[in-house]
């Protein structure tokens, strides 16, 4: 890890690509180091594209967003190739208008396409396939998303990482008793069954991280995290979403110092936040030293769970914005 530990910095722009370009700017420090103590060849942008539709909805990170970090690392690191990946197909980058960034000399991959086991001592998950590209990076920006999240809460950076799962099936693996809860109920989950969902997907991020920072650590490649909350929204985080204009981006060193400030931005109490509390636990960070910079602007993103709506709602949700979308492909 480079840089304070501790420190979150909160900004705000009504450009998304000055939001993006602040959000590097935090690290330009570090960065200068880096640019004169290596030969950086290779940065890796990772955003939350979750799924096929456009930054306007508040639930994927808005492209210019991560041009706008993408040209502040270029004048860190002007001969490094800029590789911006998820987990999905080419299909997702074209639906979130990532395409353009293409004909500004950024490499687009799909991490799901070429992969390699990682194994570690984790409390519920020992193994990860994770990247090949991982292979040639010198430095990754983890780009979340402000938002809220049907099971989570919220998802910022953190849960971002599950991005980085090349497969599928590991992905869905971290949501494995919701999975298997919801096949079974024709209801919204009670008390009791949401808080054994909410509790198996927080320990299962928690053993991500470690997994997936040791194996950082091993290779020597630095994370920096950041948020686009050039919009947020309320609902469940994807076809339930009701967005607004927040103008607001995050940067820090550590990712749960970074969701712990963006949660209590969005209007949610940390302590009450699952992940949160089962990453404190566990010594991924300690909110008391958490260093604000910048003059926080709070909102309020009331969210959807899987207590509130039967999943069936949300799938019939899908189904009418995919007929929508495709609609409106045809025109």
């Amino acid at each position: 890890m480079i840089g304070s530990d501790s420190a979150v910095s909160v900004f705000y722009d009504k450009e998304a690509e000055r939001l993006g370009y602040r959000s590097v700017s935090f690290f330009d420090s570090e960065l200068k180091s880096m640019s004169e103590d290596r030969d950086v060849k290779a940065v890796l942008v990772k955003p939350n594209l979750c799924i096929g539709i456009g930054y306007e909805s508040g639930v994927v990170v808005h492209p210019d967003f991560v041009e706008g970090a993408v040209n502040r690392l270029r004048e860190h690191f002007p001969n490094a190739r800029m590789i911006v990946g998820e987990s999905h197909s080419r299909q997702v980058f074209e639906q979130t208008g990532f395409l353009a960034l293409e004909e500004k000399g950024v490499e687009l991959l799909d991490l799901e396409e070429d992969s390699f086991v990682y194994r570690f001592d984790g409390k519920e998950i020992q193994e990860i396939s994770l990247p090949s590209v991982l292979d040639d990076v010198d430095l990754i920006l983890n780009a979340g998303k402000l938002k809220v999240h049907r099971l989570a809460i919220t998802s910022i950076c953190v849960k971002n990482l599950m991005g980085f799962l090349s497969k599928r099936s590991e992905r869905g693996r971290m949501h494995e008793l919701t999975h298997e809860m919801l096949k079974k109920t024709d209801r919204a989950l009670n008390e009791e069954e949401f808080k054994a969902c909410e509790t198996q997907l927080a320990r299962r991020l928690v053993d991500l991280y470690f997994g997936f920072t040791s194996l950082l650590k091993e290779r020597d490649i630095p994370m920096l995290n950041c948020a686009d909350g050039y919009i947020v929204s309320e609902g469940d985080g994807f076809h339930l979403s009701t967005p607004r204009a927040y103008y607001g981006g995050l940067a820090a060193f550590n990712a749960w110092n970074l969701d712990h400030v963006g949660s209590r931005l969005m209007g949610h109490d940390p302590e009450s936040i699952a992940y949160l509390k089962e990453g404190e636990r566990a010594g991924c960070y300690d909110p008391t030293k958490i260093q604000i910079k910048g003059t926080p602007r709070m909102t309020q993103t009331p969210v959807i769970t899987f207590k509130d709506r039967y999943f069936k709602e949300i799938r019939d949700a899908f189904k009418r914005w995919e007929t929508l979308r495709r609609q409106r492909q045809k025109d």
